[in-house]
């Protein structure tokens, strides 16, 4: 069901999010990415949307993508430099 839901609806973001936890869990790092990737946006990391961007580093992280990861956490720590584990 949350794949049915178009980038024009208001949850589209909470949707990908949800998602990419989902294929996070059942072991599939690059859709749970993708979907993370989408629920995050170009938007600015923020006390509502800071784990998606977390949950993004450490997919990042988990396909040794080091550069985008370090990116996302230096953006994570711009917002809150105590942030779970992101200065780590």
């Amino acid at each position: 069901m949350l794949q049915q839901i178009e980038a024009s609806h208001p949850r589209f973001s909470e949707s990908c999010a949800l998602l990419g936890q989902f294929f996070r869990d059942k072991g599939m790092h690059s859709l749970s990415v993708k979907k993370l990737e989408q629920a995050a946006g170009s938007e600015a990391v923020r006390k509502d949307n800071a784990q998606i961007f977390y949950e993004l580093a450490v997919g990042l992280e988990e396909r040794g993508q080091w550069a985008r990861c370090s990116e996302i956490l230096e953006r994570i720590l711009s917002y809150d430099y105590h942030y779970r584990d992101a200065a780590e």
